[in-house]
């Protein structure tokens, strides 16, 4: 979904801010969303690449990467552990009926 220029603007806005180290600022940026970040970098293109606000942005957009990366590995931890649990149990009761007989 496209954000607005006026959103895209407000964004900006508060990415300045935070740089300026203005802590109510933080919190509205991390309210934004991943996709919404990269429009404003998409927008932005080569226009202020050194500005504090603009590495600001960037930092925000990787954190908020890692974190993504880091939710999947979680999820694909937590698989292998059921399935892992899942051959215990299976293995588990092949040799209880195998050794009952």
């Amino acid at each position: 979904m496209r954000i607005s220029d006026n959103e895209k603007n407000e964004i900006v806005a508060a990415l300045q801010r935070l740089f300026k180290n203005d802590r109510e600022a933080e919190s509205k940026v991390e309210s934004f969303s991943l996709e919404q970040l990269r429009q404003v970098d998409e927008m932005l293109g080569d226009r202020d690449i050194n500005a504090g606000f603009r590495i600001a942005l960037r930092n925000q957009i990787k954190r908020l990467e890692e974190k993504g990366q880091r939710l999947f590995e979680s999820k694909i931890r937590a698989i292998y552990i059921i399935i892992g649990i899942a051959i215990a149990v299976v293995s588990g009761l092949i040799v209880f009926y195998a050794t009952k007989g």
